[in-house]
C-alpha cells in the first residue's frame, strides 16, 4: 500500500509593535509588520505485508524550510525596514523504517527507527534554537477492546547530535557585540496514549449471493 500526502504553505501577515526600551528608533517605528510563509510538506509512505501477521513500513518526508529565508520587519509608521530575522533554514528531510506484528487478532506490536536531517545547521544555529540532526527510536502497541474501540500506546526516544553554537556579529541576529560559543548535547522522551473509536456500525464482510441453477 502506497500513500502520498501534501500540506501546502501557509501565508501569515503578522502585525505588532517594537517594545525595546530606551531606543529612539523603537518609539519612532511604532507598529511593525512582517510577512511569513511557513513551509509546505510532502510525505510518502509504503506498507508491505510480509505474511498475514507482519508488515514493513517505509516513510519519507520533505519540509521546505528554506522557504522562510530572511524575514523582514517593516515599520508601518515609516514604511521602511527596521529589523530582520535571517533564519536561512535549509530544507528538512526525514527517513523512517518500521514494522508491525499482529501478536493476536486483538493485539499488535510495532517498532521503528527514523533519521531526521534538521533545517538548522552550524551557519544558522543559535542559543535560541540549538537544533540539529536527530535519531528517533520508537516502540508501540495497539489493543482492540472490541469492534469499535482501540487503545494505542507509544514511546519514542530522540537522540540529538552534539552540536556547536557560535553566535556573534554577522552570525546571529540582534546580538550586538555579544558573542557566545558552546555546544549542545540533548535528548528527549515522548510517551503517547490514544484511543480510536469507530462511530456507526462496523463494516461487515460481503456475503456472496446464492448460486441459482436452472435445469
Amino acid at each position: 500500500m502506497l500513500g502520498i500526502g501534501y500540506r501546502s504553505s501557509v501565508h501569515h501577515d503578522i502585525e505588532g509593535s517594537i517594545g525595546v526600551p530606551l531606543v529612539a528608533l523603537a518609539r519612532t517605528a511604532g507598529q511593525v509588520t512582517a510577512n511569513l510563509n511557513t513551509p509546505e510538506k510532502v510525505s510518502v509512505g509504503l506498507t508491505q505485508a510480509i505474511n498475514p501477521v507482519t508488515r514493513v513500513n517505509l516513510g519519507f518526508e520533505w519540509d521546505n524550510w528554506s522557504r522562510l529565508g530572511n524575514v523582514g520587519i517593516v515599520s508601518r509608521t515609516l514604511g521602511v525596514p527596521v529589523s530582520n530575522l535571517p533564519l536561512d533554514y535549509k530544507d528538512g528531510y526525514t527517513y523512517s523504517i518500521g514494522a508491525e506484528y499482529d501478536w493476536s487478532p486483538n493485539f499488535t506490536l510495532r517498532g521503528g527507527f527514523a533519521y531526521e536531517l534538521s533545517p538548522i545547521v552550524f551557519a544558522n544555529r543559535s542559543a535560541r534554537l540549538p537544533d540539529g540532526d536527530r535519531y528517533i527510536a520508537s516502540i508501540g502497541a495497539s489493543y482492540r477492546w472490541n469492534e469499535k474501540l482501540t487503545l494505542n500506546l507509544a514511546y519514542s526516544h530522540f537522540f540529538l547530535d552534539r552540536n556547536r553554537i557560535l553566535s556573534g556579529p554577522g552570525r546571529d541576529y540582534n546580538v550586538g557585540n555579544i558573542a557566545f560559543a558552546g555546544y549542545t548535547d540533548a535528548s528527549a522522551d515522548v510517551v503517547s496514549v490514544g484511543f480510536r473509536y469507530v462511530f456507526g456500525e462496523p463494516a461487515r464482510p460481503a456475503v456472496p449471493a446464492p448460486l441459482v441453477r436452472k435445469y
